[in-house]
């Protein structure tokens, strides 16, 4: 159970590195240098600024998407994996203990 768990926890990690990355990876350069050379009179929100268009997404929703259908899945199948261990461990405990009543019976 503690190896499942484990394994579980490293997929998890695993899956949040793969999302993290590219989404710093998209960050554009010297954003931050910029923000501190802002005055802070011209970052007022009462002065009148043009738009020069519109605002691209800074977050890829496909690559969110996928991955998180994709960690969904992988807990499901996980979770069917570790029933079915359950299962099959039930069933060899009920024939085990039938064959011992049988035995004791006889």
């Amino acid at each position: 159970m503690r190896r499942a768990l484990r394994g579980f926890v490293a997929a998890g990690a695993l899956a949040t590195l793969l999302l993290v990355v590219p989404a710093r990876a998209q960050e554009p350069e010297g954003e931050a240098e910029a923000a501190e050379a802002v005055d802070p009179e011209e970052d007022r929100a009462s002065a009148f600024r043009a738009v020069s268009g519109p605002e691209a997404e800074q977050v890829p929703g496909g690559t969110l998407l996928i991955a998180a259908y994709g960690v969904i899945w992988v807990l499901v199948l996980g979770w069917f994996w570790r029933l079915g261990r359950l299962q099959a461990r039930t069933r060899d405990d009920l024939e085990r203990l039938r064959a011992s009543l049988d035995a004791e019976r006889d």
